[in-house]
């Protein structure tokens, strides 16, 4: 979930050559204290993207409708598989809000990234998924896999029919709102001339329209937070994603 990369990061030297991308998943962990990592071992450059997620399943066998979906789990009460890229995560707390909304448990499977989710989506071999439109929408326009829901307020520009689960009566925003993230790192005691030219670079990247139209393309959202604004927003995400962590993820676990 970003643990091992990010902490070859803080091993780094803090001199612009060796960076990384932190996300809300990361956060998720650090939050629960599942990684050595502190938010405070980083210096904080510059969002990247906000990608809200959505909840798939096989495009070929599986229910057209989120509430089918839901009966579905009701009926089926801890047998009803959803992957996601990872566990504790912000992936895994959307799969534990999808089985809270039918009121059972779930079968978790847990892979090494969204590439495998999708693939064993696409094979019938999940039952759902939970992943970022990004890494889903080739599959979704060749009906390989198909979303029912989007773990957001609003419905998705790109896939304008997908409801979001507000909209079908199912509450998944019980312990407050958490989004998934995507913010590039340096290592902390960054010189701030060095930060300033990273900085620079990467809002240039991001505001040019090549990079706003692939962000159209795959759904997800991009803005200009970056410096202390962007870690005051990491520790906001953090906390709210430590309270909701708090409340799925049994203590045993």
């Amino acid at each position: 979930t970003g643990s091992v990369g990010l902490r070859r990061v803080v091993q780094s030297s803090p001199d612009g050559y060796v960076l990384g991308m932190g996300t809300s998943s990361t956060l998720a962990l650090i939050a629960q204290g599942k990684t050595p990592l502190k938010n405070e071992n980083f210096t904080h450059l510059v969002r990247v993207s906000t990608d809200p997620l959505l909840l798939l399943v096989p495009g070929k066998s599986g229910p057209t409708k989120l509430e089918t979906f839901i009966d579905h789990m009701k009926g089926n009460p801890g047998s009803v598989s959803i992957g996601t890229p990872g566990t504790y995560n912000i992936n895994h707390i959307f799969a534990s809000m999808t089985a809270r909304a039918a009121g059972v448990e779930f079968a978790h499977v847990a892979y090494t990234g969204g590439a495998k989710v999708v693939q064993d989506l696409s094979g019938g071999h999940l039952q759902a998924g939970i992943l970022k439109p990004s890494e889903s929408i080739g599959q979704i326009q060749e009906g390989l896999v198909r979303p029912l829901g989007v773990f957001a307020d609003t419905r998705l520009a790109l896939l304008p029919d997908v409801p979001t689960f507000k909209e079908k009566g199912f509450d998944v925003f019980p312990y407050g709102p958490v989004v998934q993230m995507a913010y590039i790192v340096a290592p902390a005691g960054l010189p701030k001339d060095v930060e300033a030219r990273l900085t620079g670079a990467f809002r240039k990247a991001i505001a040019d329209p090549r990079f706003k139209n692939f962000a159209e393309q795959n759904a997800f959202l991009t803005d200009d937070l970056t410096g202390n604004a962007l870690a005051t927003e990491v520790a906001r995400v953090a906390e709210a994603l430590g309270v909701v962590a708090d409340k799925v993820f049994p203590k045993s676990q």
